[in-house]
């Protein structure tokens, strides 16, 4: 089986979605400050060129129709929003705007505000001070979902509507949703731009394997809503029940949401699952996978792409991760464009790789057969800050191992790798020693002998001097498992 070629840049699609003068809407989720280590994520990391409009997620809805601040930290120190307002400084185009509500939220209260004319008319003038407050440049609801979750069937009969701002609304790409949900001809009307969530249709909350956001439906999908639970099919439906494609942001995750495979043999769609896939160390939620975890984590995983719905998956024994990668994207991007749409809808920024754009170069991807071969002259030089060289492996007395007898007697992709530094002096090539074939056993009884440590120290030295590295990246998976010691942490 195929493995992970994780050159996995969401920048490479905001620049296909700028170039196509499209609107690029990010949101921000505030509450990421709090993740740990390299997974926090603030207002002042975000990068002012990569959205035309950032969303600040989010705000809550009082039951009199005022405007709730969820995160008391933020009225006391934190201020994120100012910290959001502040980037206007560097890219003066930008839009930034609030946005109330979200998943947690529930539906009930805001279905008892929309019924009233008091409360509505309380909840306009709070929006409106709120904004006019902090600076933002308009409003978005994020109402999931109106007659859903303790709604009621006249909340799509009653759309707010405000005047001299941006006014938009993240919706529901499930059919079956939409048909309970929205009047769509009065959404259109009444909006600016409608964020279609095309993501989420499969995930842990089901007991069978399903990615969460496929561009089209399956041979294996058995039933009319089972071929409806893909982007296209949402888009689609959107369109043919009247709103303006020009008002319609396709929406695109940067995570994955993964599953615990009851058989690891058997990891087709629709296979029987036990769960969600393990948690990862910044997003700390079963079934859930930013892709700055992937980057980090899970570059040598089994790598499958779906030819019908045209979307990858990777696989780690019982773990199965859906996400959409740099081809999924570009696919998603030139659909949206085909449609005419006005552009893109991004949740959300802290999930994506923010911590500069670190890339695995799979060494072995130069094998795959026609359009899956990846050599390192098809590597955009300017497309990562760091380039990772995977892999080399480790010998028991402690020496650098070449993994691919081809790499010594004419692949030669170690230098064409470091030619691209001709084109991009800037780019960093590291050489990463491990992966998950590698396993642990051999690692940790070099770690545990002072010769050896100092022979392989020496040996990458070595290495690093022949072929011109800038570094080195240890990916031993994992100290104190698989044939490891439990000391191997403090080793």
């Amino acid at each position: 089986m195929t493995k992970l070629l994780l050159l996995l840049a969401f920048t490479s699609a905001f620049m296909v979605l700028s170039a196509s003068a499209g609107n690029v809407v990010c949101y921000f989720a505030s509450w990421t400050i709090y993740r740990p280590d390299n997974g926090k994520y603030t207002a002042l990391d975000v990068d002012p060129n990569l959205c035309t409009h950032i969303l600040y997620a989010f705000v809550g809805l009082g039951e009199d129709g005022s405007v709730r601040v969820l995160d008391d930290w933020e009225l006391t120190g934190l201020d994120e929003m100012n910290h959001l307002m502040s980037l206007k400084e560097q890219n003066p185009n930008l839009k930034i705007i609030l946005s109330m509500g979200g998943w947690n939220e529930g539906s009930q209260k805001y279905s008892a505000v929309a019924a009233s004319p008091g409360l509505r008319q309380a909840m306009v003038q709070s929006v409106l001070a709120f904004v006019d407050q902090y600076g933002f440049d308009g409003f978005d609801l994020d109402w999931e979902y109106p007659c859903q979750r303790g709604g009621v069937d006249e909340d799509k009969a009653t759309p707010l509507n405000e005047k001299g701002l941006i006014l938009s609304a993240a919706v529901s790409g499930g059919i079956a949703s939409c048909e309970l949900s929205y009047d769509i001809p009065g959404v259109s009307e009444n909006l600016d731009m409608i964020n279609v969530m095309v993501y989420d249709f499969h995930g842990a909350f089901e007991s069978f394997v399903g990615h969460y956001a496929p561009l089209y439906a399956s041979s294996l999908d058995a039933t009319d809503e089972q071929k409806t639970l893909n982007v296209a099919a949402g888009i689609e439906y959107w369109l043919d029940q009247g709103a303006d494609p020009k008002k319609i942001n396709i929406g695109l995750g940067t995570y994955g949401r993964g599953f615990a495979l009851a058989d690891p043999n058997n990891s087709s769609l629709y296979a029987a699952t036990y769960g969600g896939s393990e948690a990862g160390p910044y997003t700390r939620a079963m079934g859930v996978i930013g892709y700055n975890e992937v980057c980090e984590l899970y570059s040598s995983w089994e790598y499958t792409w779906d030819d019908e719905q045209q979307v990858p998956h990777i696989q780690n024994g019982n773990q199965w991760l859906g996400y959409d990668d740099e081809k999924s994207i570009q696919l998603k991007v030139e659909y949206a464009n085909s449609k005419g749409l006005g552009g893109a809808m991004v949740w959300s920024l802290d999930t994506d790789d923010f911590r500069n754009v670190v890339c695995y170069f799979a060494s072995w991807t130069i094998y795959r057969p026609d359009n899956g071969k990846f050599t390192a002259l098809d590597v955009d030089p300017n497309l990562c800050t760091h380039i990772l060289y995977a892999f080399v492996g480790l010998r028991e007395d402690g020496t650098v191992s070449v993994l691919d007898d081809w790499e010594l007697t004419g692949l030669d992709e170690m230098n064409h790798l470091m030619s691209l530094k001709e084109q991009n002096p800037n780019l960093k090539i590291i050489l990463s020693m491990g992966g998950w074939n590698e396993g642990s056993y051999k690692y940790s009884q070099v770690a545990r002998n002072a010769n050896t440590r100092a022979a392989m120290v020496q040996a990458v030295l070595d290495f690093i001097d022949l072929y011109g590295f800038d570094g080195f990246d240890l990916d031993w998976e994992y100290p104190c498992q698989r044939g490891g010691e439990d000391i191997d942490k403090v080793r």
